[in-house]
């Protein structure tokens, strides 16, 4: 701080005048920090955010800056590598994006190939899906399934042949036509 007049204490006026040229000046660096923050990244968030990050990041190297009348083009400098690691990231981030929206599309379609006989099943007709879930998937003898659904023993074994039956079809369908599945509705015993 510049010590006016002979006890060292500055006057009002010059501490005002100190203060306009502090501001113009912590403006016009702000602005020119931006200018070049919003040449290499574009994007209105990612400038701003950059600006401050390089000015956070030269106060706290404030003591390694060797020619202090050098500060704006330091800072500038600062700006830059700041707006360029900041480019680079976001590029990044679209990179990662990209990849992973692939990687996800691929995941559904492999889900898809990895369980035809669930995607058979759930395009069965009613009776018979419900006779395949509630024997293989909730685990109920031929017994058990008649007394649930409150139907004779042999009509359930005769609905479980059928199932069988169709399931066989589709799925040798499936395999023939190379892995794309289109079921043939309503499905029907040949």
């Amino acid at each position: 701080m510049t010590r006016i007049g002979p006890t060292g204490n500055m006057s009002k006026a010059a501490a005002m005048v100190a203060r306009s040229i502090s501001a113009f000046w912590c403006n016009a660096i702000k602005s020119r920090c931006s200018r070049i923050c919003r040449n290499r990244i574009g994007d209105p968030g990612d400038v701003e955010e950059a600006a401050q990050e390089s000015f956070v990041r030269a106060f706290l190297s404030l003591k390694k800056l060797r020619k202090p009348e050098s500060f704006c083009f330091w800072l500038l400098g600062i700006a830059g590598r700041v707006a360029s690691e900041q480019f680079r990231s976001a590029a990044q981030r679209a990179r990662n994006r990209q990849a992973a929206e692939g990687m996800m599309a691929v995941a559904v379609e492999e889900d898809r190939e990895e369980y035809p006989l669930e995607e058979v099943i759930a395009a069965l007709p009613e009776t018979y899906r419900r006779v395949i879930l509630l024997r293989y998937y909730e685990g109920l003898s031929c017994q058990g399934v008649a007394t649930r659904l409150d139907m004779p023993l042999s009509t359930i074994t005769k609905t479980l042949s059928r199932a069988y039956a169709l399931l066989r079809q589709e799925l040798r369908a499936r395999e023939s036509s190379n892995g794309t599945f289109k079921p043939t509705e309503p499905y029907e015993l040949r």
